[in-house]
């Protein structure tokens, strides 16, 4: 998942403060698969409780740094006619090349899966076009 995040980060290698949020609120995700089993033993309640307060928290990180309202727009734009033209005029122009490095990139045995799913979140972000920072 981490992976498919890095691959709409718009300049690769460097992150940003959505990036940063994003990250942060799937770790809050990731400590509740260890709290959230436990909720019957008392004693585990306030790990529960912090893990309930990351996941809040970070979810509004995430809204906030990221922008989710460019984002809603940027999808509420693709269902109009205007927006699957230029749907299709990034399939046509600028998904084949990143599409082409999905398909090269799955039939490579040396490639390994947070690669292949980085090659699939550049290909959604330049269909989308939709970045992060």
């Amino acid at each position: 998942m981490l992976a498919l995040i890095t691959g709409f980060i718009y300049t690769p290698g460097q992150t940003g403060n959505c990036s940063e949020a994003i990250f942060t609120y799937l770790g809050a995700w990731l400590n509740s698969i260890d709290a959230f089993p436990k909720i019957y033993l008392p004693w585990v309640w306030p790990l529960t409780q912090a893990v309930i307060q990351d996941i809040i928290a970070g979810g509004s990180a995430v809204i906030y740094d990221c922008d989710a309202n460019k984002l809603f727009l940027t999808l509420t734009h693709l269902i109009t006619t205007e927006g699957l033209s230029e749907l299709g005029a990034r399939a046509a122009g600028a998904a084949p090349f990143e599409l082409y490095q999905l398909i090269t990139s799955f039939q490579d045995e040396a490639v390994t899966s947070q690669e292949k799913a980085r090659q699939c979140g550049k290909l959604t972000a330049t269909l989308l076009n939709f970045y992060i920072q």
